[in-house]
C-alpha cells in the first residue's frame, strides 16, 4: 500500500530546514547592513515579524546578535538596531600552497585577527603540520577563548600535488604522501571542531566575493595566476564548485604554443595554459636568461636587470589569458573575469593591458566581453576563503548582494 505525503507532513519535514534557511537569510542581511532593526528585516525577508523577533530572540541569547543602537523616531517605541557580536565566534582558515602554507584567524564580521605565513621549497607534510600547530598554541595562549568560541577550520590546498610536478622539481615521495592523506584530519588539534576542505582557487574566489570585486558584482570568472595558474566562478552571487570542486579549474584551456624560449614546444602547435601563464613559467623563463632565481619566486625582490626577461613573460601570458577569456565569454555569461597575481601593481596592470589588446573583435553581437579587472581580497585570500566555509556552512553567514 502506498503511503501519500500530506502537505502537512511535508511541512513539518521541511521546518528545521526552513528555520535554517531563515536564521542564515537573517544573518546575511544583519552582517551586511552591520546595524539593522526586526522590522526592517521582516521587510527585506517577507517574514512575518513574530518569525523575526524569535529568531533574533534566539541569536541574542546564544550571544551572536547584540544591540547596537536605538533609533527614536515618529511614534511609538524606540527601534533597536541589531549587529553581530564580531568576538562572539572564530573561525581558523589554513592554505597550503605549493610554495606556501598561510593560516588566518577571522571573528565573525571576516576581520583578520591573526595570520602567519611560511614559504617552503615544496610542501612537506610533516613540516606543514608542525609550522600550523606552533601557530596554533600560540594563538591559542593569546586568545584563551578561542577553544569555546571556534566554530571550525577551512583547509584549501590544491587538489593534487602531483599534477605537473616534474614542472615543479616535487621529489615523487612528496606527491604520493599528500595523495594518502586526510587533509582534514592532519591537525588533531582542530579536531574537536568541524573542517572543511576547499579546493584553494575556489578558496580565493570565495573570498574575492566576500571581501573583494563581490561587493559590486554577482556573477564572475575568477583567475589566480600563481605558481600554476586557476580558475573559480561566481555565478548569481553563489560560488560554483561542480562534483570534484573544479568547476572552473581552467588550467588545463587549450592554447597557442608559447613563443619563448625557454617553453618547451610540445610540437603540435597547442599548449595547456597552465604551461603559459603561471608563475614557475616565469621562474623557468628568467633562469633561462642567466636569472638566479629560488624556487619560491620572491617577486617582492626580482634580480636587477630582468625588465626585459619579465615583459617578455608578462607578453606571452597576456597573449594565453585572451585565448582563455574568449573562451569563457563564449560558454558563460559573466559580468567580469577578475585577474589576481602576487605581482607588482604595474606588472599586474600591464598584463591584464596586453589580455586586453589580445582581445580578438567579435562580430557576433551575442557575445559580449566581460570586464576585465584586478583582483581585490589580498594575498591571503585562499586562507580567508577558507576560514570563511565553517561560517557558511555551520552558521550560514554567506554573502548575498542586494
Amino acid at each position: 500500500m502506498t503511503t501519500m505525503a500530506t502537505a502537512d507532513g511535508l511541512r513539518a519535514q521541511n521546518a528545521p530546514q526552513i528555520r535554517v534557511q531563515n536564521r542564515r537569510t537573517l544573518f546575511n542581511i544583519v552582517r551586511h547592513n552591520k546595524a539593522v532593526s526586526r522590522a526592517e528585516i521582516a521587510r527585506l525577508t517577507g517574514l512575518s515579524p513574530p518569525a523575526v523577533s524569535a529568531i533574533v530572540q534566539d541569536l541574542v541569547e546564544s550571544g551572536h546578535l547584540e544591540e547596537k543602537s536605538r533609533h527614536v523616531g515618529g511614534v511609538g517605541s524606540p527601534s533597536i538596531l541589531y549587529g553581530l557580536r564580531r568576538e562572539a565566534a572564530f573561525s581558523i582558515g589554513i592554505h597550503i600552497g605549493r610554495r606556501a602554507t598561510s593560516i588566518v584567524l577571522l571573528n565573525m564580521s571576516g576581520d583578520v585577527l591573526q595570520d602567519a605565513e611560511r614559504a617552503h621549497r615544496y610542501p612537506e607534510p610533516g613540516a606543514v603540520r608542525a609550522f600550523v600547530d606552533g601557530v596554533l598554541a600560540d594563538w591559542h595562549a593569546r586568545t584563551p577563548v578561542l577553544e569555546d568560541r571556534l566554530v571550525g577550520t577551512g583547509i584549501s590546498s590544491p587538489m593534487v600535488f602531483d599534477y605537473a610536478a616534474e614542472d615543479l622539481g616535487y621529489p615523487l615521495e612528496i606527491a604520493e604522501e599528500w595523495a594518502a592523506i586526510d587533509r582534514k584530519a592532519l591537525f588533531p588539534r582542530l579536531a574537536a571542531k568541524p573542517v572543511f576542505e576547499e579546493n584553494d582557487i575556489n578558496a580565493a574566489a570565495l573570498a574575492e566575493m566576500e571581501w573583494g570585486q563581490g561587493a559590486t558584482l554577482r556573477s564572475f570568472f575568477y583567475i589566480h595566476i600563481g605558481t600554476f595558474i586557476g580558475g573559480g566562478l561566481v555565478l548569481d552571487g553563489a560560488l560554483v564548485r561542480g562534483p570534484q570542486g573544479l568547476a572552473a579549474t581552467l588550467g588545463a584551456f587549450p592554447v597557442a604554443s608559447s613563443r619563448l624560449p625557454s617553453v618547451r614546444s610540445a610540437g603540435d602547435g597547442r599548449e595547456f595554459l597552465f604551461r603559459r601563464a603561471s608563475l614557475y613559467v616565469l621562474r623557468d623563463h628568467l633562469r633561462h636568461c642567466g636569472f638566479r632565481i629560488d624556487d619560491t619566486l620572491d617577486l617582492s625582490q626580482l634580480p636587477e636587470g630582468c625588465a626585459a626577461a619579465v615583459e617578455d613573460w608578462l607578453r606571452d601570458a597576456a597573449q594565453a589569458l585572451a585565448q582563455a577569456v574568449q573562451g569563457i565569454a563564449s560558454i558563460i555569461e559573466v559580468e567580469a573575469v577578475i585577474l589576481d597575481a602576487p605581482l607588482s601593481k604595474p606588472h599586474l596592470q600591464a598584463l591584464i593591458s596586453g589580455v586586453k589588446g589580445n582581445l580578438r573583435p567579435v562580430s557576433d553581437r551575442m557575445l559580449v566581453h566581460p570586464q576585465l579587472l584586478t583582483g581585490t581580497a589580498g594575498p591571503l585570500a585562499s586562507a580567508r576563503g577558507a576560514a570563511m566555509v565553517p561560517f557558511v556552512e555551520v552558521m550560514g553567514i554567506a554573502h548575498q548582494a542586494a
